[in-house]
């Protein structure tokens, strides 16, 4: 049974990503939505998951927790339903489940993100481990992105939804 683009955005919050970054490093997240006219004006964010809450570290009406000050941006493209976190100088700290949405941070349409920090040479981005499928998310180095069972991409092509 082929799913339909429309479809797979609803079946976002139930896909969980890995988004593996460098120490020192950065990564950008694409954030996709339903380019509604409710979506497009409501609050986006990035919330990082404990056992009782998820607790906003930046969100798009302004809000930046201080540790992430100077080093985390989000930023919308509401005519392409979709909106960029990005986030540098990586720490282990970092590490942790976060989840990528828009309205409130415990209702309305989010993902889990699992962000992963770690030395090396590369970036990693697991969609569906095993499928190829589909690219929502995205995680770069200074010039690829690599994606397992698909050969290295250059940052500058431009992805399928």
């Amino acid at each position: 049974v082929a799913i339909s683009p429309l479809e797979k955005l609803f079946l976002l919050p139930l896909l969980k990503r890995k988004v593996t970054g460098l120490m020192d490093g950065s990564v950008s997240i694409k954030c996709f939505y339903p380019p509604t006219s409710v979506n497009i004006h409501s609050r986006k964010y990035w919330c990082k998951e404990s056992t009782r809450h998820c607790y906003t570290f930046i969100s798009s009406n302004g809000f930046v927790i201080k540790d992430y000050k100077n080093r985390a941006s989000i930023t919308d493209f509401p005519e392409n339903g979709m909106f960029i976190i990005e986030i540098s100088d990586l720490k282990s700290n970092d590490v942790g489940l976060y989840r990528c949405g828009i309205g409130l941070n415990d209702y309305g349409l989010s993902f889990k993100i699992k962000l992963e920090v770690t030395q090396g040479t590369y970036r990693t981005v697991e969609l569906n481990p095993g499928h190829t499928s589909c690219c929502l998310l995205l995680a770069h180095a200074a010039n690829t992105v690599q994606f397992p069972n698909i050969p290295q991409l250059s940052t500058d092509r431009t992805l399928a939804r």
